[in-house]
């Protein structure tokens, strides 16, 4: 399995773009925000060590993200792309909220 930091660098590159404006992109961003945010939260529940100051500002930035897509379903045709980023950010927020980040 790869390390949290990986995952972290990883979301930290698809969110970089502007999505808001750019909605040739906007799929592929989701897509693969959708992959590294579920393994990151599947990596978040397998370590025994997950205090790693990467998680809180890459969560807030998924955060954000996952608000704007459930502001404008529209935009990521995909349900099952909406549904996995929705479903990760969650698993995040619980790993917060548990304590472990």
């Amino acid at each position: 399995m790869q390390s949290i930091e990986k995952y972290c660098g990883e979301l930290e590159d698809f969110l970089e773009g502007d999505f808001e404006t750019d909605t040739d992109s906007l799929e592929w961003v989701a897509s693969g925000v959708s992959v590294y945010t579920e393994r990151l939260a599947t990596a978040l529940k397998a370590s025994k060590n997950s205090h790693n100051p990467q998680i809180r500002p890459i969560w807030e930035k998924l955060f954000y993200f996952s608000k704007w897509v459930l502001r404008h379903p529209e935009s990521v045709a995909d349900e099952e792309v909406r549904g996995t980023i929705l479903f990760a950010v969650v698993q995040v927020y619980q790993a917060i909220e548990w304590g472990l980040i």
